[in-house]
């Protein structure tokens, strides 16, 4: 074995330490979902976890010796976010408005990108991040189909926690009959969980066309 095909072989290797771990923490950043009595807990392991993982991505970054300039042009995109974020929050004050409900939604794509950065550290190339996106979204379908068994169905949908907004007559719809095929680990799913399914279809016809490519070259 070559030096070349060695050091391959030992990446690939050390790539796929901790794969279901990764898998499970990139499906429930994909779809997340809040179990009655522990949804505090689950935010701070959520988003503690993701800024630990957004530190290993810089780090892994430094490393690598990424040229400066796209990293500038991220940071500055962050910062202006930031500062839209802070008007958000000062000009309802200044103007005596209350009304802070756009810096609520400026905090909730803040931990957005702080998760969906924090998974970049999961894997060493792109190929293998798309990989993993696309078999977090399968995974999730196939906890959806064990979610058909009526005992373990039953079960979750007394566990899973929902959303205060959500009225007792929309929650009796959803957990219905009409909408029993429609239920997985975050509950309802419909659209989002669709157009995610779309994706990895999307996803997995790039990486065949990605490999057929390589065999032809």
């Amino acid at each position: 074995m070559s030096i070349t095909a060695k050091e391959k072989f030992l990446e690939n290797d050390r790539g796929e330490k901790f794969r279901l771990l990764k898998l499970c923490w990139m499906m429930y950043v994909l779809f997340p979902f809040r179990l009655n009595g522990i949804s505090t807990l689950q935010n701070l392991i959520y988003y503690g976890l993701s800024i630990v993982f957004v530190c290993i991505f810089f780090i892994q970054l430094n490393k690598r010796k990424v040229d400066r300039k796209y990293l500038s042009k991220v940071i500055g995109y962050l910062f202006i976010l930031a500062i839209i974020t802070i008007f958000a929050y000062v000009v309802p004050i200044v103007k005596n408005t209350n009304d802070t409900s756009y810096f609520s939604y400026f905090l909730y794509y803040w931990g957005r990108i702080i998760v969906l950065m924090g998974t970049l550290a999961l894997c060493q190339t792109v190929i293998r991040y798309l990989d993993l996106i696309i078999d977090a979204i399968n995974l999730y379908v196939i906890c959806s189909i064990f979610l058909l068994i009526p005992s373990f169905h039953n079960f979750y949908a007394g566990i899973i926690s929902v959303s205060s907004t959500t009225s007792a007559e929309r929650l009796e719809q959803l957990y219905s009959q009409t909408y029993y095929t429609r239920f997985g680990l975050q509950g309802f799913s419909g659209f989002g969980a669709t157009l995610m399914c779309t994706i990895s279809v999307l996803l997995s016809c790039y990486l065949i066309v990605i490999s057929i490519n390589k065999k032809k070259v």
